[in-house]
């Protein structure tokens, strides 16, 4: 299986930087990815004063990549398919002023070491909860420009989105040929919202494949995600409110497009048994979500 190593890292998505990875249409490959907070707290001996503060940490948000998706062209749709995510036994995570919803709740930087064993990991505070490892910054080069790792877009990005992870099939519009597909922010854990700004964020071994989709679906404008039975369309902009009315207009316009809804019917259908989701709310975009159970497909 091809590897690509942690040490091929970016702080901006875009077609600047030469691939680090060809891979074929369909050929599984692993990615190694660094944690968000660019490796700084790995154990107790980083949490000293120098390294607490925002400039302990240097860039943060780091991706791997890119990856040349042979075949993929601009116009087409990139299918990434997540197989396997690995946890290592330790995370981080960290809350400080001016950073999250509640951005005077503390009054200094604060990590915390998270422990991860037995398919938990242990909070602070004494809870614990399930492992549902998930990738956090995932896209590809966006059309014109270079874009900073923190932010999301129609091109994927910092989306947070807790889907994002074993068993998802993630669709994103191709823009630069080979697609050029980076992949970070990887983490353990995380609620929808991501409230605090950081969720249990770990470095892990991705293994995925992606296949080109030759022309991508005409209502395609934005990341869509299959999993578990249910599909999401996702939408970034800024107020929330924007966000969330892109992200059901985009789940409408798939239903008509792929499942023989007309549009009335389809705006019923997610208003009486669809998920509006608040993915996050931490990024120079909100991202949201519009999810429902998969319908059975009346035309490919």
């Amino acid at each position: 299986m091809k590897t690509l190593k942690r040490s091929e890292l970016a702080y901006v998505i875009g077609a600047q930087k030469p691939p680090a990875l060809v891979v074929e249409q369909g050929e599984v490959f692993m990615v190694e990815t660094e944690d968000a907070f660019n490796g700084t707290f790995l154990g107790p001996e980083d949490l000293v004063p120098e390294k607490l503060g925002r400039g302990g940490v240097g860039f943060s948000n780091p991706v791997t990549g890119p990856v040349f998706v042979n075949g993929a062209a601009p116009g087409d749709a990139l299918v990434v398919k997540v197989h396997e995510m690995r946890c290592p036994s330790r995370g981080a995570t960290r809350v400080r002023p001016g950073m999250g919803v509640l951005s005077t709740f503390v009054d200094g930087p604060v990590v915390f070491l998270i422990d991860i064993r037995d398919g938990y990991a242990y909070l602070p505070g004494g809870s614990r909860v399930a492992l549902a490892p998930m990738i956090g910054t995932i896209g590809v080069a966006p059309p014109h420009e270079a874009l900073a790792t923190g932010k999301p877009g129609p091109y994927g990005g910092n989306l947070d989105v807790r889907d994002i992870g074993p068993g998802c099939e993630l669709v994103l519009p191709v823009y630069a040929p080979g697609a050029l597909l980076y992949l970070g922010d990887v983490h353990a854990t995380q609620g929808d919202g991501e409230f605090t700004g950081a969720a249990v964020e770990i470095r892990s071994e991705v293994v995925l494949s992606a296949t080109a989709i030759k022309p991508a679906p005409k209502t395609l404008v934005g990341p869509r995600v299959r999993r578990d039975g249910k599909i999401t369309t996702i939408a970034s902009d800024k107020p929330l409110d924007d966000a969330v009315r892109a992200s059901v207009a985009a789940m409408i316009n798939w239903l008509v497009e792929d499942y023989g809804f007309d549009r009335m019917g389809a705006y019923q259908f997610i208003t009486n048994c669809g998920f509006g989701r608040v993915c996050q709310m931490v990024n120079p975009l909100y991202t949201a979500g519009c999810t429902v159970e998969e319908p059975v497909a009346r035309r490919s």
